[in-house]
């Protein structure tokens, strides 16, 4: 490899972090969707098997006279389901997929070739320390909810602590792992450390880049929805509680199976590109690559490379900035439950 291989890391404005993005996206289309989709599509045809479960217990019991009474063994078993599930979720996407991505994404930015089977080897160990971190950030995330319950301070400022903190800081935390090597509290730190380098871009950027999930995995899992409605309407056909749960557990989780496919490389990529960004900002990043030995391994050039230091872990203008977020949230909600009322009343009112 030259250094002439290597991508010219300069700051970057958000239309030019998405189109980087995008070009990645396209140009390791099949190599991004086999790394992930060797651990995406085993575990998402299980959960919509445990899905289906789930729905035909359900069915089941809205059948009986009255609805289900609480606390049976059908509701433990429910429970018992969507815990497994949430916890699989965590191992394999949030810990193996993630990880293994994110190194896979860093190699082809800084211009090295990548391979699905590459990726895999190259992560090591990495996935591990990445579970051990989030399972760290649980508990800085409790801590969090305490504080929201403070009276005063806490109430103003702990609903937007909390929700940048999950929103933002978590999602960098696996290039902080991966990346740099670092773990636990001091890859937390280092990810806020770098963030509130750009506080009020990177809560813009988790705000597109949410919305976009919204548009394009919520949006056509419900419109699919939907369709299977109208279309069960117009034939006149009225199955049983079980096979309609069949038919929208199946058709539910098959179509988000895709869409997850398609549109979580674009996600991981972004925040793996803002990492970069945030480094070349803050800490010289460029300048580091651009002057780095040509034989140098990106992995090795990221764990040595200059880190900024770090402040105070709050400030009086930063738990202000915490405080408008949530007064943000707040009237976010209020807008929309306005909104939700007035088309219910406009529906009221056209049918009477």
């Amino acid at each position: 490899m030259t250094i002439a291989s290597r991508p010219r890391l300069q700051p970057l404005g958000l239309g030019e972090l998405l189109d980087r993005t995008i070009r990645l996206y396209r140009r390791n289309f099949f190599t991004f969707l086999g790394i992930l989709g060797m651990v995406y599509i085993p575990l998402s045809l299980l959960q919509i098997g445990l899905s289906y479960v789930n729905a035909t217990q359900a069915a089941g019991q809205r059948v009986g006279l009255g609805g289900p009474p609480p606390f049976t063994p059908q509701y433990f078993t429910s429970l018992g389901i969507n815990l497994f599930s949430g916890v699989l979720t965590v191992i394999f996407i949030s810990g193996i997929a993630t990880a293994v991505f994110t190194g896979a994404v860093a190699d082809s930015y800084l211009g090295e070739p990548i391979t699905i089977g590459g990726a895999y080897r190259r992560v090591g160990r990495k996935w591990l320390t990445l579970l051990g971190t989030l399972l760290v950030s649980a508990f800085v995330g409790a801590a969090i909810g305490i504080w929201w319950l403070i009276p005063c301070v806490g109430w103003l400022t702990g609903l937007g602590m909390l929700i940048y903190f999950q929103g933002i800081i978590i999602p960098l935390v696996a290039s902080v792992v991966v990346l740099e090597g670092r773990s636990g509290t001091a890859a937390l730190r280092r990810a806020w450390d770098l963030a509130r380098t750009r506080f009020w871009w990177m809560v813009g950027f988790a705000a597109i880049l949410g919305l976009f999930a919204q548009l394009v995995i919520t949006g056509p899992i419900l419109v699919l929805g939907a369709i299977l409605g109208v279309v069960l309407s117009t034939l006149d056909v009225a199955p049983s509680a079980q096979t309609l749960a069949l038919a929208q557990t199946i058709i539910g989780g098959l179509s988000g199976m895709v869409l997850g496919l398609l549109y979580t490389p674009i996600q991981l990529t972004a925040v793996s590109l803002v990492y970069f960004d945030l480094r070349v900002r803050s800490e010289g990043l460029d300048l580091t690559v651009r002057n780095a030995d040509p034989a140098q391994p990106p992995a090795e050039l990221l764990a040595r490379a200059p880190a900024g230091g770090a402040g105070g872990l709050f400030t009086w203008r930063e738990m202000l900035w915490f405080l408008l977020i949530t007064a943000g949230i707040i009237a976010a909600y209020f807008v929309l439950l306005g909104i939700a009322a007035a088309i219910i009343f406009l529906a009221a009112a056209a049918f009477r």
